[in-house]
């Protein structure tokens, strides 16, 4: 499901000229979008309640 959710992203944003998608992924959800060609920009602490999360922002160059 999300692996057909991302492809329609991607077709929807070379349709819209668009040449970088940006995405923050919690630590289960960074294998997927690396496995979709995203790259690690950083990994980042969240706070949020008194707690704090790990996650990942990662962006992918979509071809035009």
């Amino acid at each position: 499901m999300g692996s057909r959710l991302l492809k329609t992203l991607e077709a929807e944003a070379m349709r819209q000229g668009i040449a970088c998608l940006f995405v923050e992924a919690s630590i289960m959800a960074k294998d997927f979008f690396i496995a979709k060609g995203f790259t690690i920009l950083n990994e980042q602490t969240v706070s949020l309640r008194g707690e704090h999360f790990i996650n990942y922002a990662l962006s992918k160059k979509v071809t035009l």
